[in-house]
Order: C-alpha cells, then structure tokens, then sequence
C-alpha cells in the first residue's frame, strides 16, 4: 500500500519502512502509533477528464523532447530511460545500450505496424526489468498503457489499450511483482499516479508547462517517473497518429 500526502505531516515523523497498518470500511490504523485516517467521508478518486486544448502532433513532439530533456537533466537515468535522449532525438543512442535500444525500436516499429502480438511480446521482454518495487521495464510498460488507454484514439487510432493487457497481463503477474502487475492493470484502464497523469496530459496539451510536466515524473519514484516516460514517448511519436 502507498500512501501520498502532501506537505510534512507531523504524525509521520516516527514511521519507519515496513510499518504495520489495518485497512478497514472506515480508514487506516496504524496500531503502532495509533494513528487512524479516517476515510469516512472521503470520495474515491478518478481520473480526470481529458483535457480540451489539445496541441497539434509537431507541437506534442516538441513539447515531449522539453520534457525529456529536463527529466534527463535532473534525475539519474536507468539503463532503460537512458534511451530518452536519443529516443526524442537530443543525443545519439549510448552505445553500452545496444540490446536495449534494439528492444524499444523493436517496440516502436510494432506499434506503427500495429502488431499487436510483437507489441506485447516486446513488453513482456521488458517486464521485471531493473530492481525495485517497480523494475524500470514494467514502468515503461505502465506508461506505454497509460498513453495509449487515455490518448490511443489520437495517437494510434485502432489499437486497443485493453487488448494488449488483454495478453500482457497474464505474463505480468507471472514475471514481476505484484505492485508493478496491479500499477500495469490500473494503467490499462487509464489510471494511475496523479502526477503520471498531469505530466502525461500536459505533454500533449497546453498546460500545465514543460517544467511542470517534468518535476511530476521525477517525483514519482527513484527513476520510475523517468522510465515511464521512455513508455509514453513511444506513444506519443507514432507517426500513424491524429491531428
């Protein structure tokens, strides 16, 4: 369980990792500290409404590589995400990258195809990749999904979302870790981290800025925001997609 609060909240001082909790109808106990979140009145949330103002396909590129290039700036890079600059076409390819440079054209030219079964197995190649709660090749997977669940009908008209966890999924749950499977599950039907979702609709839209895009990514995790944005970039560059 994760839980996101903003601002310092005194009655966290004394947690340490692996704190014990009850999840119950009204809340969250921590009994340790006897701590409760009450959760009685609190709305289940939602993913927002797509935005309107939505940038033209020249405009969304441009608007990635921004975007790009200030989460490479400042965020250490893992092997995956170090594909970025090259990927968005800022800096050539590291040559320590090959094989995993191969793998994510291998992804791109599949999704122009609309392959379905080559974009699938070259996700799966991918999943629990890296170390972590969250290995770096299941949150390219998370944010290849998220993209193309919330945005597919503009960036690739006619590939579904749904159809590739359909086949990924399954694979998920057998070759990475639960958390990274549930996030995967959750971005196929377009949800996911707030700030996953700001970044994501603000790189093809007029706001938020490119600044903002970029401080949202690299909040999220260690290098986690990094790598899924290798995920969305594949996405958002199709070259079969809408004006």
């Amino acid at each position: 369980m994760t839980l996101n609060c903003k601002g310092q909240l005194e009655d966290f001082r004394h947690f340490t990792s692996g704190e014990k909790a009850h999840v119950n109808p009204g809340g969250i106990t921590f009994p340790a500290t006897g701590l409760l979140i009450d959760s009685t009145t609190a709305s289940p949330w939602q993913a927002p409404d797509l935005p309107v103002d939505v940038l033209a396909p020249a405009q969304r590129r441009a608007k990635l590589r921004l975007v790009a290039r200030l989460v490479h700036d400042r965020q250490p890079a893992s092997p995956l995400a170090g594909l970025l600059p090259a990927l968005t076409d800022f800096e050539p390819p590291p040559s320590a990258s090959h094989a995993l440079s191969s793998q994510v054209e291998g992804i791109q030219d599949t999704l122009t195809q609309r392959q379905l079964n080559g974009i699938v197995s070259g996700l799966a190649g991918l999943l629990g990749l890296g170390g972590g709660l969250t290995p770096s090749g299941d949150d390219l997977a998370t944010g290849f999904l998220l993209a193309l669940r919330r945005w597919g009908h503009l960036l690739a008209p006619g590939l579904l979302a749904a159809e590739i966890a359909h086949n990924l999924l399954p694979l998920a749950y057998q070759k990475t870790t639960t958390l990274s499977a549930n996030l995967l599950e959750c971005a196929a039907q377009g949800q996911a981290d707030e700030r996953l979702l700001l970044a994501l609709d603000g790189m093809l839209s007029t706001d938020p800025d490119p600044p903002a895009c970029a401080a949202a990514l690299t909040a999220w995790g260690h290098t986690s925001g990094h790598d899924a944005l290798v995920g969305m970039a594949l996405v958002i560059l199709n070259p079969g997609q809408s004006s």
